[in-house]
């Protein structure tokens, strides 16, 4: 029996190591959305209950979680397994019926059902796959949120920028 708890110790590890090298790799390390913005991404959106969020890539899930507070339906995709089960960990405390959690590829989990869809990732990921992913999946009247960076090859709607203390949000209509 230790043998065995031993073995999926050192398989769990391996894995998990092997996500986060996938995760950094494919579309962007993990650097979390400040927490003095957070307020102002969803602020500047007011749907109601019946309408889901969607964080591609969504780190710790702090902006997930955060979308709750405004009626969303919560829902984040990861791709670092230690930080997919840290976010499980939460959802498991929050005990929240609109609150999931996805382990999985951003470029392979389809983006449909979403009315507001966040992202943030540095520039270099921030690809024309990305783009056409978004382009060809996005519903009518759905909107996109970039952190930080702009999306290449698309028009941007507005770009939100209180002061020079707040990073940029650009906005995508679809």
């Amino acid at each position: 029996m230790e043998n065995i708890l031993e073995f999926l110790g050192i398989a769990l590890v391996v894995f998990s190591s092997f996500t986060i090298i996938k995760a950094n790799l494919g579309f962007a390390p993990w650097v979390p959305t400040y927490r003095k913005d957070l307020a102002r991404i969803f602020e500047l959106f007011s749907y109601g209950q019946s309408k889901y969020f969607l964080d591609l890539g969504c780190g710790n899930g702090r902006v997930v979680i955060e979308s709750l507070k405004y009626g969303y339906k919560a829902r984040g995709v990861e791709l670092s397994l230690p930080l997919y089960l840290y976010c499980l960990v939460l959802s498991l405390f929050k005990g929240d019926k609109d609150l999931k959690f996805y382990f999985g590829d951003l470029f392979k989990f389809n983006v449909r059902e979403a009315d507001l869809i966040y992202v943030y990732a540095v520039p270099a990921h921030l690809t024309q796959k990305f783009v056409q992913k978004i382009i060809a999946e996005a519903k009518s009247g759905s909107t996109l949120i970039s952190y930080c960076f702009m999306l290449p090859g698309i028009h941007c709607e507005k770009v939100v920028r209180d002061d020079a203390n707040h990073l940029p949000l650009y906005i995508y209509k679809f």
